[in-house]
């Protein structure tokens, strides 16, 4: 396709996996991508990657099912990507009850040249075990239509 999904790391990765979305064949293929990072003096912490189906509302939440449920195992996990969704939407309340967002519905992220919906998101995972220590927009769109996140978390529980 004219895109895809890729992980950078400062920290060795010890391991990817490239994990189908449901799709029905009726929207393009989306995956997830997972990586495992190893972090010095914390262990290995899962990455994972996604960008979601935008065309169809129930396709996209069968994608959220998807990704909520194989990655809600108790590993620490930080997810990040283009869930299509807002904020108030079904997907990303139930994604809420499992998972540390980094933001609230005002940090709009899409379209980068005049953001006026948050649609991108990064969490967390066990939701209870990490604490956002920081989170903003970065007003950059030079390389997507879509604004970037920073965040800094940390992992209380390890």
């Amino acid at each position: 396709g004219e895109y895809g999904l890729a992980s950078l790391s400062k920290e060795p990765i010890l391991e990817v996996r490239v994990h189908s979305l449901p799709n029905e064949g009726v929207a393009e293929p989306r995956i997830a991508l997972e990586t495992i990072v190893e972090i010095n003096g914390m262990g290995n912490i899962r990455i994972v990657n996604v960008h979601l189906d935008y065309s169809n509302k129930e396709l996209n939440l069968s994608q959220i099912r998807y990704v909520n449920k194989k990655f809600t195992d108790g590993k620490p996990t930080i997810m990040a990507g283009d869930f299509n969704q807002i904020m108030e939407s079904k997907g990303m309340q139930q994604l809420g009850r499992d998972w540390n967002l980094s933001m609230d519905a005002r940090a709009f992220t899409y379209p980068a040249n005049n953001p006026n919906t948050k649609i991108d998101y990064l969490m967390a995972y066990p939701r209870n075990e990490w604490e956002i220590k920081s989170a903003r927009v970065l007003k950059d769109g030079k390389a997507s239509d879509h604004l970037p996140i920073l965040a800094t978390f940390s992992l209380i529980k390890f």
